[in-house]
């Protein structure tokens, strides 16, 4: 029991968070180096080069198999661009509900039977995380890797400058900063996907508490009714949880399931249009399969939620009473 740690996905994810300039103390960013660190992070190596991506469609597309691979990535980064504003936006909020985790108000597994009930939530949030890492870095070694790879003066990811980029020094300059770029946003990507899969799996951890706490209600000393008012404030403080989260990524939800499906359409429709022994397709498949794991992750514990929730209510009208 002194060794588990309900909560140690999602302090594992405020420390990516920090490390991304997007975790400041006291949720406020202050005049200090930290900000200065987010306004460069934030301004040059996320939106800087989205726009630069976006751009790219209207100025620089060469042919049909060009122009889909940049609508998919313009996608998939104008949304990284939203998500990101939305995150610094509501950033004092989502601290303190973070802070709120370690309150009283939230309980912890308190014995065994508990600790086996999450145990399995906490090892399916480690595997989506292992497997959600693991395709979006081999997607950006394939990105940053492949103009080397097939010998040609390109640059990792198709976008527009204002200036000249096939001469050195500018082209040299250009692939190291689109390299750094695609890296941060990846990074971020990972993080904030991660920080909303993390509040849907502590709901989900909550309700199997609440659920067992029910279920195993005893009235002894006479102190059920005492208990059954402690269930009962631990269910409206899940249900007041659920509607924060809802309330800050209700619309985040609903742009990202249509863009993960468009990448994924549209990656697999320029992997036809390419050589089918070329970079293109590996990058085109790593992308698509990056979309494939964000959908699943969403749905996936979008859809434990959902059960666990049903079956909280279910123990809440017909709870095995014990005596």
């Amino acid at each position: 029991m002194e060794n588990f740690d309900w909560l140690s996905t999602i302090k594992i994810n405020t420390k990516m968070l920090k490390y991304l300039s997007l975790w400041p103390t006291n949720g406020q960013y202050k005049l200090d180096l930290y900000k200065l660190y987010t306004t460069i992070l934030v301004l040059i190596f996320i939106h800087t080069y989205n726009m630069s991506i976006f751009m790219g469609i209207i100025f620089s597309h060469k042919n049909l198999a060009d122009l889909t691979r940049r609508i998919f990535m313009t996608s998939s980064e104008i949304l990284t661009s939203v998500k990101t504003h939305h995150f610094i936006k509501n950033i004092k909020t989502l601290q303190l509900m973070t802070e709120d985790l370690e309150s009283v108000k939230f309980v912890p597994p308190k014995n065994t039977e508990q600790i086996k009930l999450v145990q399995p939530d906490l090892n399916i949030w480690k595997l989506v995380f292992t497997i959600l890492q693991l395709s979006c870095w081999t997607t950006v070694v394939f990105i940053i890797s492949a103009p080397i790879l097939q010998r040609k003066h390109e640059l990792p990811t198709p976008a527009w400058f204002p200036f000249n980029t096939n001469i050195s020094p500018n082209y040299e300059l250009t692939y190291f900063y689109q390299s750094l770029g695609v890296t941060v946003v990846v990074a971020v990507v990972i993080s904030l996907d991660v920080f909303v899969m993390n509040w849907m799996m502590i709901i989900g951890v909550q309700c199997e508490i609440l659920c067992d706490n029910l279920k195993n209600i005893k009235n002894e000393n006479n102190n059920f009714n005492k208990k059954l008012i402690d269930c009962i404030r631990h269910h409206k403080v899940i249900v007041s949880l659920a509607e924060n989260c809802n309330n800050r990524y209700e619309m985040l939800f609903l742009c990202q399931l249509p863009n993960s499906s468009l990448t994924l359409a549209l990656t697999m429709f320029q992997a036809t249009l390419v050589e089918p022994a070329s970079s293109d397709v590996i990058t085109a498949l790593a992308y698509g399969a990056a979309a494939v794991i964000q959908i699943f992750m969403y749905c996936w514990f979008g859809n434990r939620v959902e059960f666990k929730v049903s079956d909280t209510r279910t123990n809440f009208y017909f709870p095995k009473l014990k005596s």
